[in-house]
């Protein structure tokens, strides 16, 4: 069984390579490692004050390199 053909298959492959390119879905993986690392530390969620201070130490290291 054939797929139906794309009506621009040029413009998805090309926006589909752009999206892999981005760096927001690793940029979300590096901003989640540190809540995820709290999180099987502690065994709970960390308080609102520890949560903001590691999304603000990871953004800022993550945007520094």
């Amino acid at each position: 069984m054939k797929n139906p053909p794309l009506e621009n298959p040029a413009g998805l492959a090309r926006l589909k390579f752009f999206l892999a390119l981005s760096r927001t879905p690793h940029g979300l993986l590096d901003l989640a490692a540190p809540a995820l690392c709290a999180l099987l530390w502690l065994g709970k969620i960390p308080s609102a004050e520890v949560v903001i201070l590691g999304l603000l130490t990871a953004f800022s290291g993550y945007t520094a390199v």
